[in-house]
């Protein structure tokens, strides 16, 4: 009889860790599913990210590009510089123009400096810094800053 108890309880023990292994088995099965369903999805979302991240781009440059076209060239940009100086506290040592080039030598501290050179590249699309050397001079900066109108 103690042999026959010993079977029994040895056939329970391995048809219950059966029915564990089984058990476990199939929700690892689940979780792949759900990990790969979430990595596509997350692909796809990248995919979208992307087209999206594009298109702004797109929308941003053709927007800003019209209204540099809206411009006559250097000239008007010119005058819209010089105007914007004042707004970014800045003073004008010297400047020239040409046809296609300008130059600005400008006196300020760094933060007005920072703030219009984040102007030009957001606003002034159509004009790209060609050249851009700073010195510090006590609490101010020297700003030498050639631009150059990069639709022509």
């Amino acid at each position: 009889m103690r042999f026959n108890q010993k079977r029994i309880m040895l056939f329970s023990a391995v048809i219950l860790l059966a029915v564990l292994f089984l058990s476990q088995l199939l929700l690892t099965k689940e979780l792949f599913k759900k990990e790969k369903l979430l990595q596509t999805e997350i692909k796809e979302q990248r995919g979208q990210n992307k087209i999206l991240e594009n298109n702004y781009q797109q929308y941003r440059k053709a927007s800003t590009l019209k209204t540099n076209f809206q411009r006559k060239g250097v000239k008007e940009s010119t005058a819209e510089i010089l105007e914007k100086l004042k707004f970014f506290k800045l003073r004008l040592i010297d400047f020239s123009s040409g046809s296609s080039e300008l130059n600005l030598n400008l006196k300020g501290d760094f933060y007005s400096i920072l703030q219009f050179i984040q102007y030009l590249e957001a606003k002034m699309i159509g004009l790209e810094i060609v050249e851009f050397k700073m010195k510090r001079s006590g609490n101010n900066l020297f700003l030498f800053l050639k631009l150059k109108n990069g639709l022509i």
